[in-house]
């Protein structure tokens, strides 16, 4: 059924259990696995020292999926994404435009889990994903919130 799925993953605890998701739906599908870790930068040609260490964190994140993809014997790719712009529907709105790009079947992704202020706050990239996307989204909660 899921032939191609796009995963969009974080440094979060919510992003390691999406991972797991991801492998357990790959695995099951014999499907393809893109590995999407978006890095927000201001407008501007060169990253901020802030956003130099994201997209540090970024590549070892990766470097982790590629070693649970590769323990698993799945067919991925990964990807570190700078976007101009930091609200949480510009992050959303680059995940869905790279699953469609992609052609994806399936989104997986965590998700914080925040509510009330912290919410309203920090925006959720989930939400802007699930409201965006035309192909099916697993999203993935964490016990955990940050």
């Amino acid at each position: 059924m899921y032939k191609k799925i796009l995963l969009a993953v974080d440094d979060s605890d919510a992003a390691e259990l999406a991972l797991a998701q991801a492998v357990t739906v790959a695995k099951a599908m014999r499907a393809e696995v893109k590995a999407l870790f978006v890095v927000t930068q201001a407008l501007g040609s060169t990253l901020t020292p802030a956003e130099a260490a994201t997209a540090a964190i970024g590549k070892r994140i990766l470097e982790h999926v590629r070693s649970k993809m590769e323990a698993n014997g799945l067919h991925y790719s990964t990807e570190l994404l700078e976007e101009a712009g930091s609200a949480a529907g510009q992050i959303a709105d680059t995940i869905t435009s790279e699953a469609n790009d992609w052609e994806a079947d399936l989104i997986v992704m965590g998700t914080h889990g925040r509510r009330g202020i912290k919410r309203m706050v920090l925006g959720s990239v989930s939400e802007g994903v699930l409201t965006q996307s035309r192909i099916p989204v697993l999203v993935v909660r964490s016990d955990f919130e940050d």
